[in-house]
């Protein structure tokens, strides 16, 4: 279960979050919309322990991040918006290391990495320079990364992006087996039709503050428009493009 209660975060006097109170039962997959500056980043790095909030608390799986941010990343799968890899690694020695930080034990993490790689298609990519690759295979290597350790807990920020046709089939459908198995997933995207697509709860964060939050079913009950898609209850509550 992840809980925050009263967050906000100021960056210079300027508000990036505001007053952030926010449940995601354990288990479920929490679609975590907004336009693009809402605070969607800044709430996934507070539950992170990269920032720290200036005013509220945090907890993630029990553990508070800024007490105990180690704990809480053994125990959280993340993936960043940018991630960060080592250019002349390979995604085979990157899973290596990581597998290692995690203090796996080697033929497993070499099992779980090989399995990774097959599900994202990376297995002819496994031993180029990262530097070599492209943006969306460098994503799906971020993923196998947040995935190698199978933690209880998976953030991700906008996961899609980059990412072909058929790899975001391939996270949906991993997507939808991690809550089936008990993890609990926040997504933060703005592609709202893949939040509809595989979660059971949704937030929508505007200006730093939380306009909704509560059950998919009860999100599709007061969408509008044909299909009762998602997007005129998100045009509604922000006031704009789907995709800004």
């Amino acid at each position: 279960m992840i809980e925050l209660v009263g967050v906000s975060k100021d960056y210079d006097g300027m508000p990036a979050v505001q007053d952030l109170t926010m449940t995601v039962p354990a288990g479920s997959v929490l679609g975590f919309l907004g336009p693009n500056g809402a605070g969607k980043t800044t709430t996934i790095k507070l539950l992170m322990g990269m920032l720290f909030p200036s005013a509220g608390s945090v907890r993630v799986d029990g553990i508070d991040p800024v007490a105990e941010p180690i704990k809480v990343r053994e125990r959280v799968g993340y993936l960043p918006d940018v991630p960060f890899l080592y250019e002349y690694l390979s995604p085979h020695e990157m899973l290596g290391m990581v597998g290692a930080l995690h203090r796996l034990d080697g033929e497993l993490a070499r099992r779980r990495a090989a399995a990774l790689f097959e599900e994202f298609s990376l297995t002819d990519k496994a031993t180029e320079l990262i530097l070599s690759l492209s943006k969306g295979t460098r994503k799906k290597v971020a993923l196998a990364l947040a995935l190698l350790h199978e933690p209880p807990v998976l953030l991700l920020d906008e996961p899609t992006s980059g990412l072909d046709p058929q790899t975001v089939k391939v996270l949906k459908d991993r997507v939808r087996r991690e809550q089936a198995r008990g993890t609990t997933v926040v997504l933060s995207t703005h592609v709202l039709d893949v939040a509809q697509e595989v979660s059971t709860h949704l937030a929508i964060v505007h200006q730093g503050r939380l306009v909704f939050h509560d059950t998919l079913e009860t999100a599709i009950g007061r969408a509008t428009g044909e299909g009762r898609s998602l997007e005129g209850l998100f045009l509604q509550l922000t006031g704009t493009a789907r995709h800004g």
